[in-house]
């Protein structure tokens, strides 16, 4: 039987409730002085410690909970702000620890959006909430259809998840989906119709040579020549796992996982890019953001056999893209592609025109940890997550060499689950993704019988 106790009483089952209004600044004990069997919970607002929970509405709040070692324990927590108080539930707890709420600032813009942007009209048409689901060790609810937030590179992000009817997006003479706001209040979309605004109609591959859809992650036209003299595809080695890749040959982490040459599927981007960004009016639409193609390590020494990042925490994901990993310490922005941000990111999706000049490439595809956050799970059928659609498709996300194939994260047919397939492997298809400025104007039919943002009444970008 579930209990509801007090905040600072003993946590024995497996439901724990606390309300705290504006005007009752009650203090929660310090988890430093707590009882081994007690579970206290302890308050952060933006990383600092506090002994008693904001009076203002405007975070974003969610809760950890720890056993007595220190690891997290599987558990789904509700902060939400209530009638000039938050609100805060902790459910599925079965053992003794501690249970921390954390208070976010929303991502930037977020709070002073200003009227006719695309960012207004995500929050005046959505509730940011918690989860009902944990990402990485459940899939998503069949009714679970929600905006809610984690950390990312820039601050807090605000993250679709689940069986969403609310994010589509015309822009560029195409429909998209939004999956989600970065901290700095960009908004990254992910196609959802190639051929037209039509968001009714789901055609989320891009035609990248103007008829084909399908593409290697590295393909046989990436080859190197061996210390014998013989030419060799990258795909056999660690290096092919890489959105760009290193020199095949090198015998250390660093020359291997450099980014000195395009992937196939990278190529593919630009030839498509090329062809359908070609008005300034939308590429000045585009923000400049971190696309992770995360290449820091899990095991192995990024040479012979290895587990990329997403490997180690396919359980835990984060938005955050590494800049170390537990082998090599710091990586840098080695994994963070950016076009012409080399404060965040490393600066390296462009083109040298020859001439002095660069084109720049602000484009990228969903990442592992984005497709969990989202609702989908390591080898678990769900087909009830936006994201699903009727073939597979890339990430961007490395996941493993084993000394004769380098593999990449996919996406699989309805019904079945997110995996991971060979870079050399032709089959799965190319879906991009961009990120609107957060400052880009939208329309929409406020007077429509369809709710903002549905298929029949997009959010519709100004250009």
């Amino acid at each position: 039987m579930k209990k509801y106790l007090p905040i600072c009483l003993i946590l024995i089952f497996s439901i724990i409730c606390l309300s705290i209004s504006k005007n009752e600044n009650k203090t929660l004990k310090d988890n430093t002085k707590k009882d081994a069997k007690d579970i206290i919970i302890a308050s952060y607002v933006n990383g600092v410690y506090t002994d008693e929970l904001p009076t203002e509405s405007k975070y974003f709040g969610y809760v950890k909970c720890f056993d007595n070692s220190g690891n997290e324990i599987d558990s789904l927590g509700f902060v939400t702000w209530e009638n000039n108080k938050w609100n805060v539930k902790v459910t599925d707890i079965s053992s003794s620890g501690t249970c921390n709420v954390y208070f976010i600032d929303p991502p930037a813009h977020w709070l002073d959006a200003e009227n006719g942007t695309l960012l207004k009209a995500i929050k005046d048409n959505n509730k940011v909430e918690n989860v009902r689901s944990i990402p990485g060790k459940q899939i998503n609810k069949e009714d679970e259809a929600v905006l809610s937030g984690t950390l990312d590179d820039y601050g807090t992000s605000y993250f679709f998840r689940g069986n969403v009817k609310n994010n589509y997006v015309q822009f560029a003479g195409k429909c998209w989906q939004i999956v989600r706001v970065t901290g700095d209040g960009s908004i990254k979309l992910i196609l959802s119709n190639e051929s037209g605004t039509d968001c009714t109609v789901k055609n989320p591959y891009a035609k990248w040579d103007g008829t084909k859809t399908t593409v290697s992650f590295n393909g046989n036209e990436e080859t190197y020549v061996d210390g014998n003299g013989e030419t060799k595809y990258v795909y056999s080695k660690a290096s092919g796992v890489g959105f760009m890749y290193g020199d095949a040959n090198a015998n250390n982490y660093f020359d291997a996982q450099a980014n000195l040459h395009d992937s196939t599927i990278l190529k593919a981007l630009k030839q498509w890019y090329d062809r359908e960004f070609t008005s300034e009016n939308v590429i000045n639409k585009l923000a400049d953001v971190i696309w992770c193609g995360d290449k820091s390590l899990s095991s192995g020494d990024g040479i012979t056999s290895s587990e990329f990042g997403f490997f180690g925490r396919r359980t835990t994901p984060q938005l955050i893209c590494p800049t170390s990993d537990r082998i090599n310490g710091n990586i840098g922005n080695l994994s963070r592609y950016t076009a012409n941000d080399i404060v965040n990111g490393n600066g390296l999706l462009k083109t040298d025109q020859g001439d002095g000049t660069y084109k720049y490439y602000p484009i990228g595809l969903l990442t592992y940890d984005e497709l969990n956050f989202a609702g989908e799970g390591l080898r678990s059928a769900n087909t009830n997550c936006y994201l699903q659609t009727g073939a597979y498709y890339w990430t961007m996300s490395p996941f493993y060499n084993n000394n004769t194939s380098a593999r990449v994260g996919r996406v699989n047919k309805p019904g079945f689950q997110i995996d991971y397939s060979s870079v050399s492997d032709s089959g799965p298809n190319l879906r991009p993704m961009v990120a609107l400025n957060y400052n880009v104007q939208a329309t929409y039919n406020a007077s429509s019988e369809y709710e903002p943002g549905t298929v029949n009444n997009p959010y519709v970008i100004s250009v």
